[in-house]
């Protein structure tokens, strides 16, 4: 599964939109819409957000 998948199936498992998703992580919307369309990665490890949202999107399940 590519990054851009990751990040957006992540989001939407959190129940939230690309501006609250930004916010959570201390990033821009902008940032986050590039990520969920293959234009950019982020600086930090996202691993560690794949990993945590991933996390808690299945512990509100």
């Amino acid at each position: 599964m590519a990054f851009a998948e990751i990040i957006r199936i992540t989001r939407q498992r959190a129940f939230l939109s690309q501006e609250a998703f930004a916010k959570e992580i201390n990033s821009s919307v902008a940032s986050i819409n590039r990520w969920e369309n293959g234009r950019g990665k982020p600086n930090l490890p996202y691993e560690d957000i794949e990993k945590e949202w991933l996390c808690r999107s299945k512990e509100e399940h």
